[in-house]
């Protein structure tokens, strides 16, 4: 048993719960109410929607674990020895072999929802972010902005992708009408939300783990440019994010959705708010560390505002 909860430790199963939480409320908080207002059934069905989901997590999962292998060293340095799985309590072996088999589940799953949908593209993407993923773990993140950028790229695209998978396999091209633009916005809303704030989370993970990358000879923005200007271009960041986030709230209030606006205003803006604050008076590892906590809370603020579609519409 405790073999097992070390090996959902090393998957960091909490990011998965959250990156699972994002196209389930996606899909019944704004797709199904959606087809259902233009009076059209989902194609995609359920049990194909939670196979698809599944290798998503499949594949996070494997990209986490290959991670940790090639940052064997970097880890040592700034992690505590307990939270250093790789080497000390599963070997090194047994980490490739987990990495490879979560691999394969992943593409197995993505490829049999193309099957099954004759949507081939879906079976191409799965493969090409599987490759994209382990290309960040061996080459890529050395490189300055080049990981987090992926990164942040990959997170911002997980609604419009699935978004994309729902209207293809139903084959639509486009819904109109006010409901459909809000709906619209909405996506979009959530898409650049998590981009920013992966980003902006990355890029303070980088400063947290400079000790580490320098001693690994990582190119990161807090190497390359020095702990005070990868600071500010996180300032930058989330000035962007703030401004982003206003004009969409501001949206919102117009489309007359005042209770998920007035829901983003308390627990994802003001936060962010603080955060850029605090990121100005922090000087240690430590207090980036608590900042990616509150950025994970905050972006799991921003994924619960979906519920205000389903549970509340026009409101």
């Amino acid at each position: 048993m405790k073999k097992l909860l070390i090996y959902f430790k090393l998957i960091r199963w909490p990011n998965l719960l959250i990156i699972a939480l994002i196209p389930i409320l996606f899909r019944f908080a704004i797709i199904e109410p959606l087809f259902e207002l233009h009076g059209l059934e989902v194609v995609l069905s359920r049990s194909l929607f939670f196979v698809l989901l599944l290798s998503v997590i499949l594949m996070t999962a494997s990209g986490y674990v290959i991670n940790d292998y090639f940052d064997l060293r970097i880890d040592r340095v700034n992690k505590k020895p307990q939270n250093v799985f790789i080497g000390t309590q599963i070997s090194r072996r047994s980490a490739i072999i987990l990495h490879w088999v979560l691999t394969f589940l992943s593409a197995l799953t993505g490829v049999y929802v193309a099957w099954q949908t004759q949507f081939w593209l879906i079976a191409i993407a799965v493969v090409s972010v599987i490759a994209l993923l382990s290309a960040y773990s061996i080459w890529l993140k050395k490189y300055v902005l080049a990981g987090n950028l992926l990164v942040a790229i990959l997170g911002g695209l997980l609604i419009p992708l699935f978004w994309f998978v729902e209207l293809q396999v139903a084959g639509i091209n486009v819904f109109f009408g006010f409901d459909a633009i809000t709906q619209a916005a909405s996506v979009w809303f959530f898409a650049v939300f998590a981009f920013f704030t992966t980003l902006l989370r990355e890029l303070i993970k980088d400063i947290e783990d400079y000790d580490g990358d320098l001693a690994g000879g990582r190119k990161t923005l807090a190497v390359f440019y020095g702990l005070q200007r990868a600071k500010k271009i996180a300032l930058v960041v989330t000035i962007l994010n703030l401004a982003l986030l206003i004009g969409f709230v501001v949206f919102f209030v117009f489309s007359a959705k005042l209770l998920i606006s007035i829901f983003l205003a308390l627990f994802v803006i003001f936060p962010l708010i603080l955060v850029a604050l605090w990121m100005q008076k922090s000087s240690n590892s430590l207090e980036f560390k608590r900042m990616q906590y509150v950025l994970k809370g905050i972006m799991v603020a921003g994924i619960l505002s979906m519920i205000f579609h389903f549970l509340i519409p026009g409101v």
